[in-house]
């Protein structure tokens, strides 16, 4: 009987789809990813929505975005993870994460037997105001919440994130170069404490703060029931440095805001070694996840020396781009993908060299969802919804270290990219999984969802659907009951979505097709908000 082979998930946020689609690029800008695709197969993924907080409810458990309450609860009220499906088939289970999204949105450590974590603790919680609170203190302006029932919530998301975010500043993981970026969390820590029996202590100054103070800057009065000289100098001051310092970021050299610092794959992976050591004495297979921010935040330095070091790099990459004809991309985001590459290659080689890595190990490459580096029409917030363009949605999953095959570029969605994982390891998956791996041949169409930016409000808010084919791209929003149609796209004519179509008679059958498929799969969430599916549609103007 065959052992279970341990599986890596190289988990590469914002990977673009053509960066892999296309031969040449991968073979010049990935080289190492390349090598090993080539003993592999990999798939179009089509993310379930465009963004990591609200697509990876669906790569961790299998399950739409909107389902079980919305992503705003991450997959807390979700039934399984996979890794937490690993876990109970004897792995021992393994993450690192320089996304602050693991830091404010709950559940995504389950079933983890040892997590890293390396996040700028002030910037977690601006997402958490953002995300959460921002749209409750609307509705509190609006009459539609009381103030009582609002704070409610606050206590609950500050209870939770800044309590969390206290404990881990004050026992801050070990790092190899960012000593100023420990610093910081750990003194933010102390402040923290001080939020929090403010909070106990009088609740009506952190709702008058929060209406208040830019969430951005929230931080800077952790403790304090009013903006103080501190709050307004740290805000003024970095002001001033943005402007100055703006014709330099795109060197990569300077953060494009202070204290703000991406990591390197290695210190990223500092304790890594040591607990494959660990599983290799239990006699136990792995399961690791390595989410790697670097191309997502490709304009956002590592520190001064790691960049420094990505720019030895600069010449090869500059001729390989000449090679290729990319001329619009921009060379940072090029650049660091050709080095994380570099920097994969040579943890995978320290690790076999060690025998901590062996060849029973199924390697899965892949992203969350895609990036816009300047594509045409590829506007985040649109009339269409929040990022549902193809340079958003369209990622890759790319799986080696199996005998098994799929057909390269055959499309799936997010929870088939799951699915498929799963199935490459050999596991059974959970009842409450829906995803189509790819080695059952993916999903002819696939819908991605979102609430639009900001909080996952199923009762109240437009709830924006896109429906992806090989050949054409829907885009309907949910108002109130109504469902309208607001677009109609031929993807392989226009690639850049720019013309609408739906009002050609010709492509009725295509929009018939499309929304029955939205009907079968999301007609529960149809029918919530009290939407006929025999009801006439209303088309965008």
């Amino acid at each position: 009987m065959m052992s279970k082979p341990n599986v890596l998930l190289f988990f590469i946020d914002a990977l673009r789809y053509e960066l892999v689609d296309n031969e040449a690029v991968r073979r010049e800008l990935m080289p190492t990813i390349a090598g090993m695709l080539d003993e592999g197969s990999f798939a179009h993924v089509v993310s379930n929505a465009g963004a990591t907080q609200y697509v990876l409810p669906s790569i961790l458990t299998q399950s739409y975005p909107f389902d079980y309450g919305g992503y705003d609860r991450g997959i807390r009220d979700r039934p399984k993870s996979i890794i937490e499906l690993f876990k109970e088939s004897g792995y021992a289970t393994y993450g690192t994460f320089s996304s602050y999204l693991y830091a404010r949105v709950p559940g995504f450590f389950r079933g983890l037997d040892h997590k890293r974590c390396l996040y700028p603790v002030f910037r977690v919680i601006n997402k958490v105001i953002v995300h959460q609170l921002s749209h409750e203190l609307k509705l509190m302006k609006a009459g539609d919440k009381t103030k009582e029932e609002v704070l409610v919530i606050v206590r609950e998301w500050f209870n939770a994130v800044l309590g969390a975010l206290a404990e881990y500043g004050e026992n801050h993981p070990k790092v190899l170069w960012a000593k100023g970026f420990e610093r910081r969390n750990r003194r933010l820590a102390v402040r923290i404490r001080a939020e929090l029996e403010l909070l106990e202590k009088n609740p009506d100054a952190i709702l008058r703060k929060l209406e208040e103070v830019d969430s951005y800057y929230y931080w800077t009065t952790f403790g304090d029931e009013h903006h103080t000289l501190r709050s307004r100098s740290i805000h003024f001051f970095e002001r001033v440095y943005t402007r100055l310092a703006k014709p330099l970021f795109w060197t990569g050299l300077l953060p494009r805001h202070l204290r703000y610092q991406d990591m390197s794959l290695e210190e990223m992976t500092l304790d890594f070694p040591e607990f494959l050591e660990r599983a290799k004495q239990d006699e136990k297979p792995w399961f690791a996840c390595l989410h790697i921010l670097n191309i997502h935040s490709f304009q956002v330095t590592p520190g001064f020396m790691q960049q420094l070091s990505k720019y030895r790099h600069i010449p090869a990459v500059l001729r390989k781009r000449k090679k290729l004809g990319r001329t619009w991309q921009p060379l940072m985001h090029d650049l660091t993908l050709f080095d994380l590459d570099r920097r994969f290659s040579v943890m995978v080689k320290k690790l076999k060299a060690k025998g901590l890595m062996t060849d029973n190990t199924v390697i899965a490459v892949f992203g969350d969802h895609g990036i816009d580096l300047g594509d045409r029409n590829a506007v985040a917030d649109s009339e269409r919804g929040f990022r549902s363009h193809r340079a958003f949605l369209d990622t890759v999953l790319g799986i080696s270290g199996t005998d098994r095959r799929f057909e390269n570029r055959v499309m799936i969605d997010s929870q088939g990219l799951s699915a498929t994982i799963v199935e490459a390891a050999g596991l059974s998956p959970h009842p409450a999984f829906k995803g189509v791996s790819a080695f059952a041949g993916g999903k002819s169409i696939v819908i991605s969802e979102t609430a639009g930016r900001g909080s996952c409000d199923l009762e109240r808010k437009n709830l924006f659907f896109t429906l992806t084919s090989e050949t054409h791209k829907l885009f309907t929003v949910l108002k109130g009951s109504e469902l309208e149609i607001i677009a109609l796209v031929d993807t392989v004519s226009d690639p850049d979505e720019l013309h609408d179509i739906k009002d050609v008679p010709e492509n009725a059958p295509i929009v018939e097709t499309l929304l029955a498929e939205l009907y079968r799969e999301r007609g529960e969430i149809l029918k919530a908000r009290g939407f006929q599916l025999e009801a006439p549609l209303s088309w965008a103007g």
